[in-house]
């Protein structure tokens, strides 16, 4: 089961297929923002939802199919 914070990435990547750590950033609006999306993404990893990349160099996110199956059972 995916966390509210957890939804929200994955939406995110979902709906623009490649996404940045600053990108993910800006959809949170708290102080600890990097710290959420840091714990976000390292479980979203490990649960083996997103995948990383570094097409231009920076480090992107991409949405797995397993990724994409925990959203739609999410919605």
């Amino acid at each position: 089961m995916l966390t509210p914070s957890e939804y929200k990435v994955l939406k995110r990547i979902s709906e623009h297929q490649v996404v940045t750590r600053g990108e993910l950033l800006n959809i949170f609006d708290r102080e600890n923002c990097k710290t959420i999306v840091d714990t976000v993404v390292k479980s979203l990893s490990e649960k083996g939802y997103i995948t990383t990349a570094s097409p231009v160099g920076s480090k992107c996110f991409i949405i797995t199919k397993g990724g994409l199956q925990a959203l739609e059972n999410y919605e």
